[in-house]
């Protein structure tokens, strides 16, 4: 709603049908025709690389022992003494390097002349010009009892002693897209060389500028390169020697070649080590970084993330030395997260595996995964809302690899997932969706059809990771999906992910085709559950344009079965869509056949019906001159063109005097694209619609077989007295908070929207006003009606709250409330009084979606709205003109009557128009109010300031009174449901009355705020808290907060 339209809504009476139908429903509120509809950015990294060139230039001194810090440090380089001369190094070196990186062409050159390094260079440099893919080269240099670096020289062995180069000459060399590991002293002087380039490049340095390489006869020479190269082997050198230190147990320290001397399987354990350490440092990387950096380092280039995983272990074991390595870009300090005690305890175990402890103490690393799924599914359950990441999601990929764990995790990934979009997209950075396809592939968990569907909903390019076109044998699941759909009951889910497979993947589309896809889809429209009907005509839609006309005559003729009267809103608008997909048909013979059906609805009452129907026809027309074609805009010659021509003529004539301001835009657009000779087509938003409406909370849909998608968020709001009271101490005294005080005489009551406590009503000039509760001030104001407002109330309706106001002239109006902004709906003037203007109360049934009307005081006629049908069901007869009329609770067909100057309780049934209580009071009944609805109790105040208590199962069906304000004239009656604590209003002021305490209040003046002494005033309307012991107050012109305190 733009700005103008909320300064004046409207500037006469509402016209009937301005809306959609508002009870209980989520499309007047979600489903757009021609509107935007919500979407989210791309998920996917823009360029993604791929590390096929690998160098390792190596500078260890000649006799392999000599070095300036040969006293310092062991002669183990590369898990390897180096002293022995039997050892090929080279052959070392290049395996550790392949199980590190996989098949990556490695270049080792340990020792050797400047003039190898750049002829390799070189080369490297012209294989990647010629590359058609992203390729970015590695370089490592390695340098052990060299010279220092000074001035970005690098220095190289050579049979002269030493050769240097300049760091820059390299840059240039390796290009754009290159990752550079630098393991040797003072290598963080050379960030400054990096950062100066403007290219894509990573860059990891073994210490900060300046600072030495920590060095120990217990640890490798080249720490650095081990924890990068063999980070399992060296957590667990470096975990055995933390464990000893600071734990007892039967564990000793482990030293550098204790994969010789201990027999086990270490290739498991290095295995479990690496996975978890990935699971961990990527759980707090996400958390630190944020997503733009965690996907340029950890998801741009696979090398490139195992690199960083291992150097965040470097940085913790060099934090022990006070040493501090650096990256390009920049990885922060990780080193004191309290991830690391998660790693640590997980240590210990792999090290029992190691030192062959009992197999009774060993712990598998399923057990392992087991407690950190329970504790993942437990902060799922209990979490906020708005809490939406855990750093246990990162082992979710293991989960679902760890065949005892899939049917858990999948659950509770469903469960993380459904709490909202930001979940979807976190999860994204996990790497969960080969492991659920494969999960997918075996047909036995449904839940992981739900994680998928949430996932490829958010990213909808990730299908052509599973297409292979080369091949024309796309690797996508239609066959366990259909698979799914035939052995599911209903078929919802797997219904749901096959059509947004063949809506985003146009091989996927063809493949689906080319299977008996009617013997599984046909049936599907005759099913008893809207859901699947609804989704297998969206399914349908996606492939009408690899038809013929045969099968698309057959498939309009099914859909017709969802146009019925009684059928949901939301099969109409799916029926209509699937025909608009129609129009690809071969001849004009079928086209002018379905556009002649979908025009039927035209005269529709619901407005987005009307615009699916603008939609349609405005396809069909494009379709039929050929828009976008050679020959477009050609005078048809076929009997059948023409007929269609000046049938869609006719309807778009009718359609652009629609009533409702949407329909008739449209319509003026799709005019002026034929005048102008544009393609006049304006395809319908409704599928994405109803695809978007996939982010909500649909959980349920899982385990119950009935539940809609349409509804599953919205749980039933029970709008009553709760039987079971909130305890409450006794009642001591009033505190007046802020008084807001209006520039005119207020004319309706107040009411409150639960949602947000923002408070409600309406003055002379037929304004609507919205303020905070506990506040003074104006929010919202909007010129809603020509005359003045009399009466407004809101209900919850499932999570859409609508607003209900009526006027001096007897017209009621509905407006869907998102927070402050008002849509008009399609409840108008329901014409209690034909003629009569007069004051109109109403009274709105949340669960069963009926609204009472009545004319207070000038008619003895009450009229039952049925909110989902629009139209008036019954009138009744209360034999007096009406006072007050409500519903007895909020789902039965029982409403409470008070006639005017009669002493008489009465209610009526409205399912058998008749009165089956008429409980006598002592004095004229007022209003009455629900206290105890299971219970059929019910207080109804006097004309003069007495509240009864009525019991319609009791003996005595007035069993007590109690007398509140003394005789003064009652203005207004109200109560707190969850303390049956009342407010009576009356001529002088208010009086609360404690039912729990049987105490009663009276406020009668302003003693701080208007003035000392000033008399309040009738009190004509008010309203408490839904939970706290506060009120809002109405007297004149005034609306005051007052806070109750109780005794202590």
């Amino acid at each position: 709603m733009t700005s103008k339209e909320d300064d004046n809504i409207q500037s006469k009476q509402p016209l009937r049908s301005t809306a959609v139908t508002i009870y209980k429903d989520w499309v007047h509120s979600s489903v757009t025709v021609f509107g935007m509809v919500p979407k989210f950015e791309p998920f996917e990294a823009n360029i993604i690389t791929q590390t096929s060139t690998g160098f390792l230039f190596g500078c260890i001194p000649s006799n392999r022992t000599q070095s300036p810090q040969a006293n310092q440090s062991s002669p183990t380089h590369f898990w390897h003494d180096i002293s022995d001369f039997s050892i090929d190094l080279d052959k070392v070196i290049r395996s550790q390097f392949e199980k590190a990186f996989g098949k990556v062409q490695m270049i080792l050159q340990l020792n050797q002349p400047v003039s190898e390094l750049m002829k390799y260079l070189e080369m490297a440099k012209q294989k990647k010009s010629k590359s058609p893919k992203q390729e970015r080269l590695l370089f490592e240099y390695y340098s052990y009892g060299t010279p220092q670096i000074e001035n970005g020289d690098l220095h190289f062995c050579s049979n002269k002693g030493y050769e240097k180069v300049n760091i820059k000459e390299i840059l240039n060399l390796a290009g754009k897209t290159s990752c550079f590991i630098f393991d040797c002293d003072n290598s963080g002087s050379l960030l400054p060389y990096i950062k100066e380039q403007d290219s894509d490049i990573y860059a990891f340095f073994s210490d900060s500028d300046g600072e030495f390489i920590p060095r120990s006869n217990g640890l490798p020479a080249d720490l650095f390169t081990s924890c990068l190269m063999t980070p399992a082997q060296m957590a667990l050198l470096w975990h055995s020697r933390h464990y000893f230190c600071f734990k007892n147990g039967p564990l000793t320290p482990l030293n550098t070649s204790f994969e010789v001397e201990c027999m086990c399987d270490f290739k498991k354990i290095y295995e479990n080590i690496n996975t978890l350490l990935r699971h961990i440092v990527e759980a707090m990387a996400y958390k630190t970084m944020g997503h733009e950096k965690f996907m340029k380092i950890f998801r741009k280039d696979r090398v490139v993330s195992q690199i960083a995983i291992n150097f965040v272990l470097a940085q913790r074991i060099f934090s022990f030395f006070e040493k501090k390595p650096i990256s390009y870009p920049e990885i922060p300090d990780m080193t004191k997260n309290s991830l690391w005690n998660s790693f640590d305890m997980r240590m210990d175990a792999e090290l029992f595996r190691v030192q062959r402890v009992p197999e009774s103490l060993q712990i598998p690393f399923s057990v392992y995964l087991n407690h950190v799924l329970t504790t993942l599914d437990n902060a799922v359950v209990v979490s906020k809302p708005e809490i939406t990441y855990f750093p246990e999601l990162s082992f979710i990929s293991s989960m679902l690899n760890e065949e005892s764990l899939q049917a858990r995790a999948c659950t509770t990934l469903a469960k993380y997932l459904d709490k909202s979009p930001d979940c979807i997209r976190i999860s994204l950075h996990f790497s969960v969706v080969p492991k659920l396809i494969q999960i997918l592939n075996q047909g036995k968990v449904l839940a992981c059809i739900f994680c998928i569907i949430k996932l490829f909903n958010y990213e909808r390019s990730m299908w052509k990771h599973f297409e292979n076109e080369k091949s024309n044998s796309p690797n996508l699941p239609l066959v366990p999906i259909v698979e799914w759909i035939k052995k599911t009951n209903p078929p919802t889910l797997p219904l749901i992910l096959l059509t947004l497979l063949t809506k985003d993947s146009v091989t996927g589309g063809k493949k689906f085709v080319e299977m008996p896809w009617k013997e599984i889809i046909m049936p599907l429209f005759k099913h008893k559950h809207s859901d699947v009907r609804v989704w297998a005509m969206f399914l349908t839609a996606n492939i009408c344009k690899y038809l013929d006309d045969s099968q698309i005559d057959e498939i309009f003729e099914a859909s017709k079965l969802n146009m019925d009267d009684d059928c949901e809103l939301e099969l109409k608008l799916a029926s209509i869509h699937l025909c608009s997909e129609m129009s690809n048909g071969e001849t004009s013979e079928i086209q002018l056949k379905i556009l002649k059906y979908i025009c039927q609805f035209i005269s529709s009452s619901f407005y987005i019906i009307r615009c699916q129907v603008l939609s349609a026809i405005s396809v069909f027309y494009s379709k039929i001159h050929k828009f976008g074609e050679e020959n477009q805009n050609e005078v048809p010659n076929d009997e059948n063109l023409l007929a269609f021509d000046e049938l869609a003529s006719q309807q778009l004539i009718l359609l652009a005097i629609d009533q409702h301001p949407s329909v008739m835009s449209a319509t003026k657009a799709v005019y002026n694209d034929i005048a102008n000779k544009n393609d006049p087509k304006k395809p319908s938003k409704v599928f994405e619609c109803f695809r978007y409406k996939l982010f909500d909370k649909i959980y349920r849909i899982i385990d119950s077989t009935d539940v809609k998608i349409s509804t599953c968020n919205n749980d039933v709001i029970v709008k009553h007295v709760i039987n079971d009271l909130k305890p409450v101490k006794e009642f001591k005294d009033f505190t007046l908070g802020p008084t807001f005080t209006h520039n005119q005489e207020i004319t309706t009551n107040i009411c409150i929207n639960e949602f947000n406590n923002l408070v409600y009503f309406g003055d002379l000039n037929g304004e609507l006003h919205i303020k905070p509760f506990k506040e003074n001030r104006i929010v919202k104001t909007a010129k809603i009606s020509p005359v003045q407002l009399d009466h407004v109330e809101v209900i919850q309706n499932n999570g859409f709250p609508v607003l209900f106001t009526s006027n001096s002239n007897g017209f009621i109006q509905s407006y869907l409330v998102r927070d402050t902004d008002l849509t008009l709906t399609s409840i108008s003037d329901s014409d209690v009084t034909p003629g009569l203007k007069c004051r109109k109360i109403f009274n709105a049934n949340d669960i069963s979606g009926f609204m009472l009307s009545y004319s207070e005081n000038a008619s003895d006629k009450i009229q039952v709205y049925d909110l989902e049908q629009e139209r008036v069901i019954r009138t009744i007869s209360a034999d007096g003109f009406v006072k007050h009329a409500a519903w007895c609770d909020t789902g039965s067909n029982l409403i409470g009557i008070c006639c005017n100057n009669e002493e008489y309780f009465k209610i009526y049934d409205i399912r058998e128009n008749k009165q089956i209580y008429n409980i006598k009071i002592p004095e004229f009944a007022y209003q009455y109010l629900t206290a105890d609805y299971p219970n059929m109790k019910y207080s109804v105040a006097s004309n003069f300031g007495k509240i009864y208590s009525v019991d319609l199962l009791g003996r005595d069906q007035v069993d007590s009174q109690f007398l509140v304000s003394g005789g003064q004239t009652t203005c207004s009656f109200s109560m707190q449901p969850c303390t049956r604590r009342y407010l009576l209003g009356h001529e002088k002021g208010v009086t609360l009355f404690d039912t729990q305490n049987k105490v009663n209040k009276t406020l009668t003046k302003f003693w701080n705020l208007i003035g000392s002494g000033t008399t309040i005033g009738p009190v004509t309307s008010s309203i408490y808290h839904p939970v706290e012991n506060s009120m809002n107050m109405m007297s004149q012109r005034n609306i005051v907060v007052i806070y109750g305190n109780n005794k202590e």
